[in-house]
C-alpha cells in the first residue's frame, strides 16, 4: 500500500502537484480540484481506499488490488 501511495504521489508531483509529507488526502484533493478538476474523482477514490486500508479495517485483498490498479492507471 505504502509503495503504491508513494508512486501515486510521484505521479502528482510530476504533474506539478507536489506535497509536503505532512499533507493529507484532503490537501491533495483540494490541489487536484483546482489544477486538474477532471481527475478529482480518481484522486478521491485512490485517497479513500488508501485511508481505509491503511488506517481502517486492515488489508482487504480485493480493496488493495483495486487501489493498486487505480494508482497504476492514474494519469494526471
Amino acid at each position: 500500500m505504502q509503495r503504491a501511495w508513494l508512486r501515486f504521489c510521484d505521479k502528482l508531483a510530476r504533474a506539478g502537484l507536489s506535497r509536503a509529507s505532512v499533507e493529507g488526502r484532503s490537501t491533495i484533493r483540494g490541489a487536484v480540484a483546482r489544477r486538474l478538476p477532471e481527475r478529482e474523482s480518481a484522486v478521491h477514490a485512490i485517497a479513500s481506499l488508501y485511508v481505509e486500508q491503511r488506517y481502517g479495517r486492515g488489508n482487504d485483498a480485493e480493496s488493495v488490488a483495486r487501489f493498486k490498479t487505480l494508482v497504476r492507471e492514474f494519469a494526471p
